[in-house]
C-alpha cells in the first residue's frame, strides 16, 4: 500500500484503526469507492457474517435484486440492499460500517459473473464450466388485504415475513420465503385466519 494512501485512511479511520486493518490487508488496487462511517438503512435482502469486504461485496453483485451493501467490520456483517443511496440522503452515520454500491464493484468481484444478466430473485454462481442462475429470493413480501406486515429481516429462502392482522382480528400470521420463489403460509382473513396454505409470487 502507498505511503499516500496509507496517510489518508489514517486520517479518515484514526478513531476506528481496525477499520484500517481490514482495508490494509486487502490489495489496494481493488478497494472501490466506499462511503465509509456510513450505512444505507433499509429492509434488507439478507444478513449473513461474511469472510470480508471482497466477500460481501461480491455476494451483492451475484444477486440481481441487489444494488447496494453494508459491511460491518468488527463483526464481518454483510448486509445486502434492494436499494441504493443518492448522493448520501438517506444514509445514516454509523460508526464501524460501510457502504458500497453494486455498480462499483461488478468489475472488481464478478469474475465469470460480470456479463451475466440473471432473472429477479436469482442469483449468479461460478461453476467448473462457466455460471449458472439460481433462484434464491421471494422478493419483497406482498401485501394482505387483512393484515400489514409487522416485521421481515430478509427475503432470501428460509425468512419469514410476520403480518398482524386487522378487521377484528388480533392474531399474527406467518409467510415463509420456499425454495419455490413464492412465499408460502397462512393469511389474515376478514372473518377467520385461513390455514391453508396460500401462494404468493410477486411479479
Amino acid at each position: 500500500m502507498s505511503v499516500i494512501l496509507t496517510l489518508i485512511l489514517f486520517k479518515v479511520l484514526l478513531p476506528e484503526v481496525w477499520l484500517l486493518k481490514t482495508l490494509s490487508c486487502t490489495n489496494p488496487n481493488l478497494i472501490r469507492p466506499l462511503q465509509i462511517g456510513w450505512s444505507l438503512q433499509t429492509k434488507h435482502i439478507q444478513s449473513f457474517t461474511s469472510g470480508g469486504l471482497m466477500h460481501c461485496s461480491r455476494e451483492c453483485v451475484y444477486h440481481s435484486n441487489c444494488l447496494s451493501f453494508n459491511f460491518r467490520v468488527s463483526s464481518g456483517r454483510c448486509e445486502l440492499n434492494r436499494v441504493t443511496s443518492n448522493n448520501m440522503d438517506n444514509l445514516i452515520e454509523d460508526s464501524g460500517s460501510m457502504y458500497g454500491s453494486k455498480a462499483d464493484w461488478i468489475s472488481t468481484v464478478a469474475g465469470d459473473c460480470a456479463h451475466i444478466t440473471c432473472r429477479t430473485n436469482h442469483k449468479c454462481i461460478p461453476i467448473t464450466n462457466g455460471t449458472k442462475c439460481v433462484l434464491v429470493d421471494c422478493g419483497v413480501p406482498p401485501d394482505m388485504t387483512y393484515g400489514s406486515i409487522a416485521d421481515f429481516s430478509g427475503t432470501t429462502i428460509g425468512y419469514r415475513a410476520t403480518y398482524s392482522c386487522f378487521v377484528n382480528i388480533t392474531t399474527k400470521v406467518i409467510l415463509t420465503c420456499n425454495e419455490d420463489g413464492r412465499w408460502n403460509g397462512v393469511v389474515c382473513n376478514s372473518s377467520q385466519i385461513s390455514t391453508a396454505n396460500h401462494n404468493f409470487i410477486r411479479v
